[in-house]
């Protein structure tokens, strides 16, 4: 292969610099797809614990016997309107009802607004002097990203007074809670989305924290670990260590494999740039994640360039690659960057001109050579997630390819591609 130190030089210093600014141009420009780094998911899993808490004693002030009804009532007003005490995300927020007892699942729920639902604590439920209504067992999920960032905490609640109208006392309800996470002055700003009750189908997140915990038989009582971890989880530094929780639910560890399509161009180099134009690719590819810093990416991808002198030599080449890719990843603040080293084969068809034959003549006027040449691949990119199911991933390539047809001196190219890749988990 030909491939001059002078152009490659030249190549790094100019083309490649400047397609790695249009990988970071999509990196910061795709709406909400967003990459956090691991010490914010730490903070959020945190803070959102804690978030928790506040609701339990919003509710628990508005049970209080000795707080005037003005004074429940703007407490009410304030949760869910621009305000100190703010924790609603605002009005319009849908709560699953737990003040009538015999709502005690999600087989059968009743929706009601946030407002709503706090005036029928305030209204029917019994006031007491002591704090009567209490959180427990807390678990939070994973760190998502969908239209915003947000975080989903199990909790188990429990109204220990009673109901002024119905006589049926009240049960241990298991209810989750999704809560918005923006941030604002390098802080996390927590606002309440929703809260339902605990559906076994919809909420994976819980069962499989406690069967890591009986995998791992490091307790004997659940309540006992559940209580500890709310008691001694820290907000991990940059070289933290996860903590238990977050070691089967980091999303990037959590993730399998991803499948599918990419299309881009093809930028010749070296002595082929002096016969072929810029071409055209679309391919195949697959990834699967060893570790939430390394992968493996295996890709099918059909490469077409046209000659820049079509009748006085080379017409096309059509270059059809298997190329097999080790991935390992940067962890970045917001954008999640890789290098990678990859090997393949290129099967190679050149389309050549017959010198001094037309088109139309009876002799041949088209030579065609098939090549199968080993080449690899150095290629930088970027992960960025569209949404929780896919991620836009550009990339830049150098296919260095050892070319062994007759008829062309070299087959080297440059690729800048886009894929777009669903993710399963």
């Amino acid at each position: 292969m030909n491939f001059p130190l002078y152009y490659l030089r030249n190549l790094l210093r100019i083309r490649f610099y400047f397609f790695y600014g249009i990988i970071l141009f999509f990196s910061v420009s795709v709406g909400n797809g967003q990459e956090i780094s691991i010490r914010d998911k730490n903070e959020i899993r945190y803070d959102a614990k804690l978030f928790v808490k506040e609701l339990e004693l919003l509710m628990n002030t508005l049970a209080n016997p000795n707080i005037s009804r003005y004074s429940r009532d703007i407490l009410i007003n304030n949760s869910y309107s621009p305000s100190a005490n703010q924790i609603f995300l605002n009005e319009d927020v849908i709560i699953e009802d737990d003040i009538d007892p015999n709502n005690v699942d999600y087989s059968s729920v009743k929706d009601v607004r946030v407002e709503k639902y706090l005036k029928d604590l305030d209204l029917f439920y019994l006031k007491s002097d002591d704090q009567s209504i209490g959180f427990t067992s807390l678990i939070s999920g994973e760190v998502k990203i969908g239209e915003y960032v947000y975080i989903e905490v199990y909790f188990e609640s429990l109204f220990n007074g009673s109901h002024k109208l119905l006589p049926d006392p009240y049960k241990v309800t298991k209810r989750v809670v999704t809560i918005k996470a923006e941030k604002q002055n390098d802080m996390w700003k927590m606002l309440i989305a929703s809260i339902v009750f605990y559906n076994p189908n919809k909420h994976k997140f819980v069962q499989e924290y406690l069967d890591y915990l009986n995998r791992e038989n490091t307790v004997d009582s659940l309540e006992v670990v559940i209580d500890s971890l709310n008691q001694n989880i820290q907000i991990a530094q940059e070289n933290e260590v996860i903590p238990v929780e977050s070691v089967t639910k980091d999303k990037n560890s959590n993730l399998q494999y991803e499948l599918g399509v990419n299309t881009g161009l093809g930028f010749p180099v070296g002595k082929f740039s002096d016969q072929a134009k810029t071409g055209l690719a679309f391919g195949l590819e697959g990834i699967y994640y060893i570790n939430s810093s390394a992968a493996v990416e295996g890709a099918v991808t059909w490469n077409s360039f046209k000659g820049k002198n079509e009748n006085s030599g080379p017409k096309k080449w059509n270059s059809t690659s298997y190329n097999i890719s080790i991935l390992y990843f940067l962890d970045v603040d917001k954008i999640r960057p890789f290098v990678s080293l990859g090997v393949g084969v290129y099967r190679v068809k050149s389309v050549f001109q017959a010198p001094g034959v037309p088109e139309l003549s009876i002799e041949p006027s088209e030579f065609k050579e098939i090549t199968n040449n080993f080449g690899f691949v150095p290629k930088i990119g970027n992960v960025i997630a569209v949404n929780e199911n896919l991620n836009f991933n550009p990339t830049l390539s150098i296919n260095n390819i050892f070319y062994k047809g007759e008829l062309t001196e070299g087959m080297s190219f440059v690729s800048l591609n886009f894929s777009l890749l669903y993710k399963f988990y």
